[in-house]
């Protein structure tokens, strides 16, 4: 699922407390100021940066601990969860569609998952 990434690992792959208002690069919503979000800085043949909300960064590790090497940062790849793993996905998955920001900040960001990186 969502599996055309290049395989560059990331120069900076960490946690950070949103110091100002930022937009999740897959849901494109608001990381507000004191949010909990996850940083990837890359270098390719340029350097790029990825800012995901807690919830959006959470989807992209459920796709990879299901067995995907890698995951579509933003999240559009156009392939369901039924199609890539053949099956529905695991209820903790299905809730995240669902999850609201104060939820996410309140469950997954303290949670800090690692990265598949780490």
């Amino acid at each position: 699922m969502c599996d055309d990434y290049d395989g560059s690992e990331p120069i900076v792959d960490a946690w950070r407390r949103a110091r100002k208002e930022h937009k999740c690069f897959a849901c494109r919503e608001a990381i507000h100021q004191g949010d909990v979000y996850h940083f990837t800085a890359q270098k390719d043949d340029e350097f790029c940066t990825f800012k995901h909300c807690a919830r959006c960064w959470a989807m992209g590790q459920a796709i990879i601990e299901a067995g995907a090497d890698s995951w579509q940062y933003d999240l559009r790849c156009g392939v369901s969860w039924q199609e890539a793993f053949g099956e529905e996905p695991p209820d903790e998955v299905a809730r995240l569609a669902f999850m609201t920001r104060e939820e996410a900040q309140a469950t997954i960001a303290t949670e800090r998952k690692p990265s598949p990186w780490s």
